[in-house]
């Protein structure tokens, strides 16, 4: 990955251990999400026997689907905006609708 400062001069970007360890601790609640939700999928399928089991598959399948589309306005977001600080809106929105049902 390549950065342009002020100058007009290339510099490559070289993670630090940090910055590899972050991204990583960022990856890890959609993971967990999902094998959260699958191992109670046949409890969900009886509490609601009129619902397709397709239909209620899909409460693993979409979540991970909105991150993928909603990368590409976040991608474009950080290009105006500053990546920063679309990371620290995202985790901040992240932790308050995480909260929420605890609430």
């Amino acid at each position: 990955m390549q950065k342009i400062d002020t100058a007009g001069s290339k510099q490559t970007f070289v993670p630090t251990k940090k910055t590899l360890i972050f991204l990583l601790l960022a990856a890890v609640p959609s993971l967990l999400g999902a094998a959260a939700v699958s191992s109670v999928l046949p409890l969900i399928s009886e509490a609601f026997p009129d619902v397709l089991e397709s239909i209620i598959s899909l409460i693993v399948t979409l979540p991970p689907l909105a991150t993928a589309l909603a990368g590409f306005f976040t991608g474009a977001l950080a290009d105006k905006i500053g990546p920063k600080k679309v990371l620290v809106c995202g985790i901040t929105l992240f932790s308050l609708a995480g909260g929420r049902p605890s609430l």
